[in-house]
């Protein structure tokens, strides 16, 4: 554990949009988010387009905090803790266990 704090490490969480992707969409999703690991100004991204095509903006948020938590602090637990993982039941991808 380190006296570091998460949310001190991971700043600047944004999102995209592309108006491409999501032009038919009633609620457009976002495309990309990325976040800012703040030790080293490196911005770390998960796109819509790595990911399962059931992914919303919880799980891009917390797919570009962690890796941008690793760059700089792998291994290593902040003091205020992980975020909550968000629920990836039916998302299959390269991470799912094979239940999608």
């Amino acid at each position: 554990m380190t006296d570091l704090q998460f949310s001190a490490v991971v700043t600047k969480v944004r999102f995209e949009y592309d108006r491409e992707i999501n032009r038919y969409l009633d609620e457009p999703k976002p495309s990309r988010c990325q976040a800012l690991c703040s030790t080293c100004g490196t911005y770390h991204a998960a796109s819509f387009e790595e990911m399962a095509s059931r992914v919303g903006e919880e799980e891009l948020r917390y797919v570009a905090s962690m890796r941008a938590w690793n760059c700089c602090h792998e291994g290593v637990e902040p003091y205020d803790g992980f975020p909550e993982v968000p629920d990836y039941r039916g998302i299959s991808g390269p991470d799912a266990d094979g239940d999608g």
